[in-house]
Formats: C-alpha cells, sequence, structure tokens
C-alpha cells in the first residue's frame, strides 16, 4: 500500500468514526431533550438544578459538535486540517466521557434516594 493509499484509509477510518459519534451524540441529545424536561421539573430541588446545569451544558457541547461537523465536513477538509482534526476529536470525546462521569457521579445518585 502506498502512503496515498494509506492516508486514504486513515482518512476513512476518521470518517467513520466521525459518523459513529456523530450518531452517539444525536442519541445522547435526544435523551436530554426527553429526560432533562422531566428532571427539570422535578419536586426536588437539588435535582432541577444538578439537571438544568447539566441540560445547559449538553447545549453547548452540542453546539460545539456541530461547528466540528462543519468544520471537517468532508475528506478533503479532513486531510488538510488533520492536525487539529485530532486534536478536536480528541477534546469532545474528552468533553462527553467527563460529562457521563460526572453525571454518574452526581446526577444519578439523586435520583437513587
Amino acid at each position: 500500500m502506498n502512503e496515498d493509499e494509506k492516508k486514504m484509509v486513515d482518512i476513512q477510518n476518521l470518517q467513520r468514526q466521525h459518523q459513529e459519534i456523530s450518531k452517539l451524540i444525536g442519541q445522547l441529545a435526544a435523551y436530554d431533550r426527553y429526560a432533562y424536561p422531566l428532571l427539570t421539573a422535578h419536586s426536588n430541588t437539588e435535582i432541577q438544578a444538578v439537571s438544568q446545569k447539566f441540560a445547559d451544558e449538553m447545549g453547548n457541547l452540542s453546539a460545539v459538535f456541530l461547528q466540528f461537523q462543519e468544520k471537517y465536513a468532508n475528506a478533503a477538509k479532513i486531510r488538510a486540517l488533520a492536525p487539529s482534526f485530532v486534536a478536536e476529536l480528541k477534546g469532545i470525546v474528552t468533553a462527553i466521557q467527563e460529562r457521563i462521569a460526572r453525571e454518574d457521579k452526581s446526577l444519578y445518585p439523586l435520583l437513587e434516594r
């Protein structure tokens, strides 16, 4: 496999990952649209506050990801901006992982009481 073919395979892999992440974020956003309106109306004010914080944060995270999608919308853009694509993707993945960990630690225990 020559260098151009290797780059194309890498780009295809990155595009596949991009599509998978987009799908997962869509699922996460759909969950938030369902769960957070219920939780922000909860009778427990602590659950309301924590839920509102996460709902607001999801909006910001979604906006960041939409900008990312637009910036790297095709293989040519990804190839031209490969180092920043990888760095930004890592940042988004880290933000999502941190968000999930914070929900697990601060929101879900409140709901289990």
